[in-house]
């Protein structure tokens, strides 16, 4: 079995003396761990394409037991995440979020272009790195099979309240008349809309948007919080971000 494709390397540990295990988000293939093999000696020819945060063009095939890549071609190195430890904090959480949630062995075009487009924001710094962080988890609930029902009020179809509150388990949203008061997160107009505009619009427009700093961080805490919940899982690499930055409470 042949598998030619294009990804990014999102995990990485290393085996015996020379070779690694490499974790791709491909395009094709969905999450793949692959063997590289010497690539833990400078001179390997595997070695640039198959850094941490590049992404490139692989060319891998099924061993015995194993998958193992024959060669790698850098298309883009993000070497300006991995230099700054919040970014790279942040990559390690998108790193993990994806492996639960990519599926294996399935096309996952979206799952790469927003890990994509985060890692270039970031990189670049052209959007705050909390709206990056919500905006990844947000999309990537979606992609996962977690979208919430921002249309209108679940009950009563009103599109807009003074406050509308969003159930973290259901997906559901109620106006302030029929909030049930359990498992619900209020959202204000201005967190709403961010939240309806991440959902209808595709990856490459989700992040053209701008908040004021109160609204940016109860964006970012319901946005992390909404995705904890759907997902049911503890992300160490989330601990980790958090213990680095102090920024989220969510």
């Amino acid at each position: 079995m042949h598998i030619a494709t294009d990804g990014i390397v999102i995990k990485e540990r290393p085996i015996g003396e020379k070779d690694k295990v490499i974790t791709i988000l491909t395009r094709t293939e969905g999450i793949i761990e692959a063997i590289a093999r010497g690539v833990r000696n400078t001179k390997s020819r595997l070695l640039s394409g198959v850094s941490l945060f590049t992404y490139s063009d692989f060319s891998i095939y099924k061993g015995k037991t194993n998958f193992i890549i024959d060669s790698a071609e850098e298309k883009t190195s993000f070497y300006g995440v991995s230099a700054a430890l919040e970014k790279t904090a942040l990559c390690f959480y998108f790193s993990s979020v994806c492996i639960s949630l990519s599926p294996s062995g399935e096309e996952s075009e979206a799952f790469l272009r927003l890990f994509l487009n985060s890692l270039y924001l970031l990189e670049k710094d052209l959007k705050d790195i909390s709206l990056v962080k919500a905006v990844f988890e947000l999309k990537v609930a979606e992609y996962g099979g977690f979208s919430p029902s921002l249309t209108a009020c679940s009950v009563c179809g009103v599109y807009e309240d003074n406050k509308m509150f969003l159930n973290l388990r259901s997906g559901e949203l109620f106006c302030d008349s029929h909030k049930r008061g359990m498992g619900e997160i209020p959202l204000s107009k201005k967190v709403l809309t961010a939240f309806r505009f991440v959902y209808f619009n595709e990856i490459e427009r989700a992040f053209g948007f701008q908040l004021d700093s109160l609204s940016l961080r109860q964006f970012s805490s319901a946005a992390e919080m909404y995705l904890l919940a759907q997902t049911n899982e503890k992300f160490k690499t989330l601990d980790f971000f958090k213990s680095i930055t102090g920024k989220y409470d969510g």
